[in-house]
């Protein structure tokens, strides 16, 4: 596994259709999210095909997170091929699922219901803002959404086109206030699905970043169609090109507790050392998503021991998730496993600061309630 280098995350859509050359050329590429297109292909092929991106992640020691996307317009209620998707969805236990044409909080709190009701109450997931009154009920649906996907295409059907990127703006930073993971999907012509150097395109991909989006997502006019390796190539050169020229906006935390604080002191901290890395150690993946929230110039690595919070958190801003073998219980155990990790992947150096924080006792924890500047000494094994 290759250090992190880029934090904007890479969003590509897979297929049934899609070979294991295909999806590991993606991977390898640069892919952190694979978005399952439930338009062809039957649920056998679909199955095949997530086996296929799992034993690539696993043999790449690359973390892949699923993201589902439901094709419903006739929310609050779902269809009957909605529910068998969802349904197969929960048995391959993907990581996120996308409810399309969401016009108020309550499509999310009966969607949530319905997970819960099939005992999948910890699948998260993400709100398509893609509609006027998604807009106008936005504060409300962040609030019970755990991550949105921004469809400017589909939102410049119903309003003016001028005012889509700040539109697109608002969506972001209000997203960014609440630490809500959000993903920008951009649509590009049918006739340049094979050739990613429209201007158009890598300008709405730059700006979208610039605005502090996690994700960014090509999706093609026509459905069913896959973005090729090419575009998630494309993808993260504009995003590494683009993250070199820019000095993110922090947001005032919606929160004021010690978690918080101590998110916002990372970045202060982070400002003055700085760091190579932040590490947190997490059980739910809040404490890393609070970081990514800060928007530093260090990665964030989070190491969990439960494999659920590792997929999820792949789709966080600036987030390199790491699967921990064991859990630990004393600070000294985790501060001795961080530096194993690190070593082994040769991701620091003697001398190197990093930033661990976590929650004390590491099993009993009730939140983040420490943080501690650690050098990386030289090591005892020969």
């Amino acid at each position: 596994m290759q250090p992190l280098t880029r934090q904007t995350k890479v969003v590509a859509t897979v297929s049934s259709a899609s070979s294991r050359e295909t999806i590991a050329g993606k991977i390898k590429a640069g892919m952190n999210v694979a978005c399952l297109n439930f338009s062809h292909g039957s649920y056998d092929a679909l199955a095949q095909t997530i086996a296929r991106i799992r034993s690539i992640a696993e043999e790449l020691e690359t973390p892949i997170t699923l993201l589902q996307e439901l094709q419903s317009s006739q929310l609050p209620s779902l269809t009957h091929k909605d529910i068998q998707d969802l349904e197969f969805g929960l048995s391959q236990e993907v990581d996120y699922i996308a409810l399309g044409f969401i016009k108020s909080a309550e499509d999310v709190r009966v969607f949530k219901n319905l997970l819960q009701q099939k005992g999948s109450a910890d699948t998260s997931v993400v709100a398509k803002i893609e509609n006027l009154d998604a807009i106008a009920n936005l504060e409300e649906i962040l609030n019970e959404c755990d991550a949105v996907m921004i469809e400017s295409s589909h939102l410049g059907m119903g309003m003016c086109q001028e005012k889509i990127p700040l539109l697109q703006k608002r969506i972001i930073g209000l997203c960014n206030h609440q630490g809500i993971p959000v993903i920008s999907a951009i649509q590009i012509p049918e006739s340049t699905i094979h050739n990613y150097s429209t201007r158009a395109e890598t300008s709405d991909i730059a700006n979208a970043i610039t605005d502090g989006t996690d994700a960014v997502m090509l999706s093609s006019e026509l459905e069913g169609n896959e973005v090729s390796v090419e575009g998630v190539q494309m993808l993260v050169k504009i995003a590494t090109e683009t993250e070199a020229e820019i000095e993110f906006l922090n947001n005032p935390p919606a929160k004021t507790d010690v978690t918080h604080a101590l998110s916002v002191g990372l970045n202060a901290i982070c400002k003055v050392l700085p760091p190579r890395y932040i590490v947190t150690f997490t059980s739910s993946g809040y404490t890393a998503q609070l970081a990514a929230g800060e928007r530093p110039k260090v990665p964030i690595i989070a190491l969990t021991p439960h494999p659920k919070v590792y997929r999820s958190l792949n789709l966080f801003w600036g987030v390199q998730p790491v699967l921990l073998n064991r859990e630990v219980e004393t600070f000294e155990e985790l501060t001795a496993q961080v530096e194993d990790i690190l070593r082994d992947r040769s991701w620091v150096e003697p001398g190197d600061k990093i930033l661990i924080v976590a929650g004390i006792p590491t099993k009993h924890s009730q939140g983040t309630n420490f943080l501690k500047i650690h050098t990386i000494e030289a090591s005892s094994k020969q």
